[in-house]
């Protein structure tokens, strides 16, 4: 017997996509928050994981703006849930 082919999950892409930008914006978040202050970073340089500073603040945002957008596409999949 042939397998049926399951289609794509939006609520499902949805939920991954939420946990990973949150998942990454508490990451950055608390690497942002131990880092010197932005002069100290610049003249020594300051790295972690390959990213400095200004980086860091960079994929912070980009994420936090991520995580508001896929938020609200998960409340639209999620509305009749919620309301239970």
């Amino acid at each position: 017997m042939a397998e049926k082919k399951k289609g794509f999950h939006w609520r499902g892409w949805t939920t991954f996509v939420v946990t990973l930008s949150f998942v990454i914006d508490t990451v950055s978040g608390i690497i942002l928050y131990i880092a010197p202050p932005g002069r100290v970073a610049n003249w020594t340089n300051w790295k972690i994981w390959g990213l400095t500073k200004d980086q860091w603040a960079a994929v912070h945002t980009i994420f936090g703006f991520v995580l508001l957008i896929i938020v609200a596409l998960h409340l639209y999949y999620n509305w009749k849930i919620l309301l239970r």
